[in-house]
């Protein structure tokens, strides 16, 4: 019962980073992103938090995984630094109280250790995790006015998607992951030869398209960010504290 716990537990904080004091950093430095340490510690956490959610046979990809992530989480609550993005402690804390719930203060400070965590850090998680949030959709926010779906732009699409439905193996990913999002939507049925009208998904089409345009300049504006950071991987590893 209390390992089922504990999956749901870290499955509702879905958090990666973890926080090191000055006086923990007696491992090794894995690497240094725009001047901020990523230790022999905080990698083998991620890789086995990695390691709980996908089944990895291959340690030296799981490493390299972990390891990219970690990078790209640093960046993002740099950025969110420079944008002057803050949390507050009573979020903190509310976030907290939800992610407990009806758990105990023993069974809580039991999944706690058991991850090798204190209840400081798993704030500080908390808190990093909310302040990356933030910074993702202040983004989305101002990439709405960048993004303009045409009417071909929606046609197009729909063309594809006939085809798809007929029987197309062909179709591409996107078309695909569309049908699985909108499978309920693609039951029922027109008069007009059987087939899901336009005018029936026009709306369901424009906000896939809409999503999508906006996930590619979330990664462009990401890989932006990668470019122009400080990052130095450290082949050996050095010794710190």
């Amino acid at each position: 019962m209390l390992k089922l716990l504990t999956l749901i537990f870290f499955f509702l904080l879905n958090i990666t980073i973890v926080p090191v004091e000055p006086a923990q950093l007696i491992d090794r430095i894995i690497a240094v992103v725009n001047g901020e340490i990523i230790t022999q510690r905080q990698l083998v956490r991620e890789m086995s938090l990695i390691r709980r959610d996908w089944e990895f046979q291959d340690e030296k990809k799981l490493r390299d995984i972990a390891l990219e992530r970690m990078i790209n989480e640093y960046i993002l609550l740099q950025e969110a630094k420079r944008e002057k993005i803050t949390v507050s402690s009573q979020e903190v804390e509310k976030v907290l109280s939800d992610i407990k719930g009806d758990l105990s203060d023993e069974v809580f400070q039991e999944m706690l250790e058991k991850e090798d965590l204190s209840l400081e850090e798993f704030k500080e998680r908390i808190k990093r995790r909310l302040l990356r949030e933030r910074l993702i959709a202040q983004k989305l926010r101002e990439m709405d006015d960048k993004v303009k779906i045409e009417k071909e732009e929606i046609r197009d699409f729909y063309l594809k998607l006939k085809r798809y439905l007929k029987g197309d193996e062909k179709a591409q990913e996107e078309i695909k992951r569309f049908c699985r999002i909108y499978r309920e939507n693609l039951k029922g049925t027109d008069e007009n030869e059987g087939e899901v009208s336009l005018e029936r998904i026009q709306d369901k089409i424009e906000s896939f398209l809409r999503r999508r345009k906006k996930e590619k300049l979330l990664q462009s504006w990401m890989e932006k960010l990668r470019s122009q950071a400080e990052i130095e991987i450290k082949t050996g590893g050095e010794e710190s504290g």
